[in-house]
């Protein structure tokens, strides 16, 4: 009996020491974004790109690598990819309040003025306080 016990307590032992090494998927997923914010900050978009693709490839369920990765989409004018961007941030958390700020402009760039509203009274419903400017015309 004793050595059935410390054959499992052996293997149970070896499960423990090898799902605790390295980073948790959260950890790896927290750094890039930490790092992609840090790049940002410092304009150096191309190396915030990078820090999300590789941040998406870990973790697709995160709204912020796409509601970041979809500013400097917006930024550099791609929009089509930017609005892809903030729509799966808005898919993952519909509460994304600065997700629907940014796909309003988004939509003022593209004329759409009733989706720009829309998106910018759901932020303001989610409590932006900033929005006057951008919803005074709106219905």
């Amino acid at each position: 009996m004793k050595v059935k016990i410390t054959k499992i307590s052996c293997v149970i032992i070896s499960l423990l020491i090898m799902s605790s090494c390295g980073p948790s998927k959260n950890e790896r997923t927290h750094k890039l974004l930490m790092s992609a914010k840090e790049n940002i900050y410092n304009n150096m978009l191309d190396a915030a790109l990078t820090d999300l693709e590789k941040a998406v490839k870990i973790d697709k369920t995160n709204p912020e690598i796409y509601y970041l990765r979809g500013n400097i989409q917006m930024t550099r004018r791609d929009y089509n990819s930017a609005m892809l961007d903030f729509n799966q941030a808005i898919l993952l958390n519909e509460n994304y309040a600065e997700a629907y700020v940014n796909r309003g402009r988004l939509w003022f760039y593209l004329n759409e003025d009733d989706k720009k509203c829309a998106d910018y009274l759901k932020a303001e419903s989610l409590g932006v306080k900033n929005l006057y400017e951008e919803t005074k015309f709106c219905n």
